[in-house]
């Protein structure tokens, strides 16, 4: 596991990385020309435009919770199953390695 500085730099690191590509391929694609551009929307334009944006985040979101939850069901259902095959193995190991029985035949040191 990495310490909270570690994982501060990592983030930080991934984000230097690609958000400069991320906002430029949005420029392209939604200010080619330069004549839009966040700096002319309205505040209100804005806040509209960051609720759609979380909206798309919180499914996201959703979407990794659920494979998270289906993850860990799947998970504890293969533990299950492990835990009664090594169990079944166990007990097969301790009946072939029980001690034989000895031969009730006439043939053998009597005290």
């Amino acid at each position: 596991m990495i310490s909270d500085p570690e994982l501060r730099d990592l983030a930080l690191a991934e984000f230097t990385r690609l958000a400069p590509a991320k906002f430029n391929k949005g420029m392209a694609e939604h200010n080619p020309d330069g004549t839009r551009g966040l700096m002319r929307m309205s505040p209100e334009q804005l806040l509209h435009a960051a609720e759609e944006e979380n909206i798309d985040q919180w499914h996201y979101l959703t979407a990794v919770k659920k494979q998270l939850a289906d993850l860990r069901s799947e998970n504890a259902e293969l533990k299950a199953r492990l835990e009664l095959i090594t169990f079944d193995q166990n007990s097969t190991t301790a009946k072939t390695k029980a001690p034989k029985p000895l031969a009730a035949s006439g043939s053998g040191s009597q005290c």
